[in-house]
């Protein structure tokens, strides 16, 4: 089993089990974002989509990245673009986003991945990034 695949395990189990996955981390960081007035965004490691949702209110062009985006049935909004992958690959095209933004979601990336995601949020960034 790869390591992509035990976490996969881990966090369907921990979401069915407790209240885990149905944070809004990017809460605190909305009033920013929309102050920069993006026509696209990417929020990545989106979780049950809470910031995507809201965002989508002020920015046309919404997309939200988790792997394990099956396993929140009401991540299904109209508007909103999901893409249920892994951030080593993203499936947009170089510079396609004003902003990418990740709210509480490096700490679940394997160490020897981190360089690569962070390319892959680079090359699809027009302008700004915000993590928190």
């Amino acid at each position: 089993m790869s390591t992509n695949e035990i976490e996969q395990k881990k966090y369907k189990w921990l979401n069915q089990y407790t209240s885990y996955g149905k944070s809004f981390h990017g809460q605190s960081c909305l009033d920013f974002v929309r102050g920069l007035a993006p026509t696209s965004l990417l929020d990545i490691g989106t979780g049950n989509g809470k910031f995507c949702k809201e965002i989508k209110k002020y920015v046309d062009v919404v997309y939200g990245l988790e792997w394990a985006i099956d396993i929140w049935d009401e991540n299904k909004e109209d508007g909103i673009k999901y893409f249920k992958c892994a951030a080593q690959e993203i499936p947009l095209p170089d510079k396609s986003v004003d902003i990418v933004t990740s709210f509480d979601f490096f700490e679940h990336i394997i160490p020897q991945d981190v360089d690569k995601v962070m390319k892959e949020m680079i090359r699809v960034c027009k302008r700004a990034m915000i993590h928190r």
